[in-house]
């Protein structure tokens, strides 16, 4: 007597826990599963009696599964097969993403995706640009728990402007979990230095600084003479070009670095080791 199973196929990988078993004999035969194939004084369930061929749908669980279809004939006969087989039918979760929406990014920035998926097949990053054409780069993430994939500024993006970019979580059963598109801004280029004036006032100094930027995030000094130097704001924003600003020094030397710094993260030295005493 031969025993045929075409489903669950061995080595499956399926995305729904109730599956059809499909099988067929030569002979008239009853057929019977047992649902933990080394468990062998488990029960087992009869599945179809007194046939050659046998359709039932049956539920299994989560994870890998290991089970044994029996079939006999009608004169005795038996015949055991042994079936492994994985379900996997829950869709991956996206816990966040993330630059965020509106923010900018430069040469440096990662795109990264948080996720809870314990099959996981590929981490999919898709993108596009003004006026440009969807692009797809595809890697492969680790699986489990808050588990981070990471990916760089796609080499292919070469000026500034708008980005929409969104990720795909995809299983090995075939679920997947899309994010919504997110725009960015891509700023890869520093602020430009023109010119740096200052003028002294008995305690009292005085900045121009002139600069090439359209997303600054800020001018900032840090003063090296102090117990603990912080970064004090100068500018946040530039009017005409410039970035004015006046700041009242404690009496004896000070050792000034100048930076200027966009929302994207590029920055420029403005002046470095600006040394003067009040």
């Amino acid at each position: 007597m031969n025993l045929s199973v075409t489903s669950p196929e061995d080595g499956g990988v399926y995305n729904s826990s109730s599956l059809y078993f499909e099988l067929a004999s030569d002979e008239y035969s009853d057929f019977f599963f047992l649902k933990n194939a080394s468990d062998a004084s488990g029960h087992w369930l009869r599945l179809c009696k007194d046939a050659m061929e046998c359709e039932k749908r049956t539920r299994f669980s989560e994870g890998e599964n290991s089970i044994a279809i029996r079939a006999i004939s009608d004169d005795g006969v038996i015949k055991t097969e042994g079936i492994s087989f994985f379900v996997d039918s829950k869709k991956p979760m996206i816990r966040k993403t993330s630059p965020a929406r509106n923010s900018f990014v430069n040469q440096s920035s990662d795109f990264v995706v948080v996720y809870t998926e314990e099959n996981v097949r590929m981490v999919v990053f898709r993108y596009w640009t003004d006026s440009e054409r969807m692009r797809t780069i595809e890697q492969s993430c680790p699986s489990g728990k808050d588990v981070e994939c990471v990916f760089s500024l796609p080499e292919d993006i070469e000026s500034n402007g708008e980005m929409h970019y969104w990720f795909e979580v995809i299983d090995k059963a075939g679920n997947n979990k899309t994010t919504m598109q997110a725009e960015v801004y891509i700023d890869t280029t520093a602020p430009k230095l023109i010119s740096f004036e200052n003028q002294t006032n008995r305690r009292r100094v005085k900045f121009v600084i002139e600069l090439e930027e359209e997303n600054l995030e800020e001018v900032y000094y840090v003063d090296k003479n102090e117990f603990n130097p912080q970064n004090e704001k100068l500018c946040s924003r530039l009017r005409y070009g410039r970035c004015t600003a006046t700041k009242s020094f404690k009496s004896g030397a000070h050792n000034l670095d100048i930076i200027a710094v966009d929302k994207a993260g590029n920055s420029v030295m403005v002046k470095k080791d600006f040394e003067f005493s009040v």
